[in-house]
């Protein structure tokens, strides 16, 4: 044990079970606030979990801020990362620049590239002027389904569904997108590419091949 490395290990050759800041380990970890972690491979539990690489399950009490995540996350709060593969379950919401999986938050998940099922309040929409890149999959939300540059799929959501271009579906009570591939299913639909229909009650559509 030494430095920032300080942990009791109950197995060898950094396997077995951890109590600690242990660096790299394979196994069961239990660590307050993870601080210059490299790689955790098994179970990791803590207040708040930060390693560059964990491949398993990673429990953060607040906050998971692990950069890639291979496996299940679950934190109280909070989660923030590079890149998820696999399952993400906030309290509040998550934010990674690239998912592949499933996402959800109490209010929402969001990330720059999202691939899979997203569900929250607020679905996948930023609460300030940030607008995802693009969504592939499927978006439920109750105020917002989705609010991106691109959604490939289906978005379900009460109020509002808000996309730059949508090919697929959107559900909700007011739909809006500039150029729409797909359908629009809601009390009022907007689709800014339609060449008269551009807006509709309870039904919008447009299956004419992108230019």
């Amino acid at each position: 044990m030494n430095g920032q490395n300080k942990h009791l290990s109950i197995g060898a050759n950094e396997t077995g079970i951890c109590f600690g800041n242990s660096m790299n380990y394979s196994g069961i970890r239990l660590n307050w606030i993870d601080k210059n972690v490299f790689h955790v491979n098994g179970i990791n539990f803590g207040l708040v979990t930060r390693a560059k690489k964990s491949n398993g399950f990673s429990f953060g009490l607040v906050a998971n801020h692990d950069s890639i995540i291979n496996g299940i996350a679950i934190n109280g709060l909070v989660s923030e990362s590079n890149q998820i593969n696999g399952v993400l379950i906030c309290g509040l919401a998550g934010y990674s620049q690239k998912i592949n999986g499933l996402g959800i938050g109490g209010f929402g998940i969001v990330g720059d590239t999202m691939n899979g099922v997203f569900v929250g309040v607020l679905g996948s929409s930023y609460w300030n002027t940030e607008v995802i890149k693009v969504i592939n999959g499927c978006v439920i939300g109750l105020a917002i389904g989705s609010n991106t540059n691109k959604m490939n799929g289906v978005t379900l959501s009460l109020f509002n569904n808000v996309s730059d271009t949508l090919n697929g579906v959107a559900v909700a009570l007011l739909n809006h997108t500039k150029e729409l591939h797909g359908i629009q299913l809601g009390l009022w639909n907007v689709a800014e590419n339609n060449r008269i229909l551009k807006k509709m009650p309870l039904l919008n559509i447009n299956f004419r091949r992108k230019k």
